[in-house]
């Protein structure tokens, strides 16, 4: 239970790093829960905070104890770029906060790159599974 619960706690420790999650939500959230649908969305943000546990249990020690929504949200990150790749377009804004979040995460102590390459990877893969066969059809009248 505590791989998915894990993604809705966060330590008191840092609000800054809170603050960048919740405006990280908000910016990539809207953004693709518009492109995907409500479900799709919420799906990937699952997958993303399992996969940031699995995260951290792969790459740091499995015992260590980690909470936050970091990995849903670098799920996002990957959700969103996948799309991007697909629809071959550029966003400067959303990859300035993409760039502000990753050296967030490795200037700030305390806060786990692990979990967000977990999560980053897992919902990167869940985006191109769950819209494989929208991908595969944009490719083809792409290359028509």
């Amino acid at each position: 239970y505590r791989v998915l619960t894990s993604g809705f706690l966060h330590s008191q420790n840092d609000y800054s790093h809170i603050v960048m999650n919740m405006l990280s939500l908000y910016i990539f959230g809207i953004a693709l829960e518009q492109m995907m649908g409500w479900w799709r969305y919420l799906l990937v943000y699952l997958f993303s905070i399992v996969g940031g546990s699995f995260g951290v249990l792969l790459l740091d020690d499995p015992t260590a104890e980690v909470v936050g929504a970091s990995g849903g949200i670098f799920g996002l990150i990957g959700a969103y770029l996948v799309i991007m790749v697909v629809l071959r377009e550029r966003d400067n804004i959303r990859a300035l906060m993409i760039a502000v979040n990753v050296a967030f995460g490795f200037l700030v102590p305390g806060i786990s790159w692990q979990a967000h390459a977990g999560g980053f990877v897992v919902g990167a893969l869940a985006t191109a599974a769950l819209l494989a066969p929208q991908i595969i059809q944009r490719t083809r009248s792409i290359q028509r």
